[in-house]
């Protein structure tokens, strides 16, 4: 939610895509942010996106998620 018009907010959104999509990577297969959207809800079972990082609610533990260059 934002009190500012929708051609600001676009703006701002699609620079956030570029960015996910072109310095981090991100698969062009899936929306980055829709999918963080969802890792919150309850209704996903195996996974959670906490504020202190990804969580597997299987093995009740946090998942790595640093990027490991060989």
């Amino acid at each position: 939610m934002s009190d500012k018009n929708i051609e600001c907010i676009n703006s701002k959104f699609s620079k956030l895509v570029d960015i996910a999509y072109n310095s981090l990577k991100v698969s062009r297969e899936i929306d980055p942010f829709l999918t963080l959207a969802f890792l919150a809800l309850p209704v996903i079972p195996n996974i959670k996106l906490t504020d202190k990082g990804l969580f597997d609610v299987e093995k009740f533990e946090f998942i790595d998620i640093s990027c490991k260059i060989k």
